[in-house]
Order: C-alpha cells, then sequence, then structure tokens
C-alpha cells in the first residue's frame, strides 16, 4: 500500500520551487535562472552565428558554452588566470593558459581578426600582449601571418609561444607561396 503524493510532496523537488524558494530573490543562482540564461537563449541565434561548427573540433553548444562561462565568472571559480604560464607537455615551452586565435572563421586566407583591418588587428594582439598572454594561433588558412607580422614589430619574441598551420606539402611550396606563408611571413625580423 502507498501513499497518495501531496501536491507539495511533489512540487519540493520541482526546479521551480527550488529556485523560487530555496535561493532568495539576491542569489546569483537564482539571477542567472530568471535573468541571464533567458536572455543567453534569446540571442541564441547571434551565438550560433558567430560560432564555427565546422572547425574541426568537437561541436558545443555556444549557448552552453556562455552559461557556463557566465556562471564561472559569478562564483570566481576559475582556478587560474588566463596569463598564468603552463608548461605545454615534456617539451618544456612556457606559455599562457589561454591563447588568443587569429582565425574566427578563417578561411581563403580570411578571418574575423583579418577583417578587423591591420591597425585593429595590431590593437586586439597588443591588447592580449599586454594582459599576458603568450600563446598565439595563426594558419595559413586565416591570412593572418602578415598581419601579426606587423603586430609583433617591436615584440619580444622569445617570451611568446606561437603556433601556426600550413597545407603546404614541401618548403618549397612555402617559398613559392611567399610572403603570405607563415616561415616567409613570420621569419622576417620583426624587431
Amino acid at each position: 500500500m502507498s501513499l497518495k503524493p501531496l501536491a507539495s510532496q511533489r512540487s519540493f523537488y520541482h526546479t521551480d520551487y527550488l529556485c523560487g524558494n530555496l535561493f532568495g530573490p539576491t542569489n546569483r543562482y537564482r539571477l542567472f535562472r530568471e535573468k541571464i540564461w533567458p536572455k543567453l537563449l534569446e540571442l541564441s541565434p547571434k551565438l550560433h552565428a558567430l560560432y564555427c561548427e565546422n572547425n574541426g573540433r568537437p561541436a558545443v553548444d555556444p549557448v552552453l558554452l556562455c552559461g557556463v562561462t557566465l556562471l564561472q565568472f559569478l562564483e570566481k571559480a576559475a582556478d587560474r588566470s588566463a596569463s598564468d604560464q603552463v608548461v605545454l607537455g615534456s617539451t618544456g615551452l612556457r606559455c599562457s593558459v589561454v591563447g588568443i586565435g587569429t582565425g574566427s572563421n578563417g578561411v581563403k586566407h580570411s578571418s574575423n581578426q583579418v577583417r578587423l583591418g591591420q591597425p585593429e588587428f595590431v590593437r586586439l594582439i597588443r591588447h592580449a600582449l599586454d594582459r599576458g598572454i603568450t600563446y598565439i594561433d595563426t594558419a595559413d588558412q586565416y591570412g593572418s601571418h602578415i598581419y601579426l607580422r606587423d603586430a609583433l614589430k617591436g615584440v619580444d619574441r622569445s617570451r611568446l609561444f606561437i603556433q601556426t598551420k600550413t597545407r603546404a606539402l614541401t618548403a618549397e611550396y612555402i617559398v613559392l607561396t611567399a610572403p603570405t606563408s607563415a616561415p616567409a611571413a613570420m621569419i622576417e625580423q620583426t624587431t
């Protein structure tokens, strides 16, 4: 024989009850649920438009990604800052925990960062460097090598970790595609 469940028992475990009654009106979790999460869902089409799902990485829902990031911010939960230096695997090379990419939606030698134009690209990279970011990602596909070369003029490159990718299969092809290929553009003296 079982007892008939009371309406109050059912509602106790319901999310609305928990958020409405357990968390006060100024609690950050309640504020997130009532104010931030609905706004993120409303912005979902824009966030999806900014997110490149065909980048070869596992897809992550951009709304969820923004939500988690905001909750971490509200909690001050980051276990380290973006500019903290870490050793890259067993290489002994050091770089910042977070890097700056130069190829959002980067295809056909163009990217969102390159489309900013040279002065804004330089400002973006310098902004990251000024805040301790030492890991920079670039590639032939992004068209950002020349831009990055100019952004790094006068910068001590010995403290930077620059990752680049190319579709070139031979050194000869790299020379042939100069000055836009990574080695040709980046080897030039930047100081």
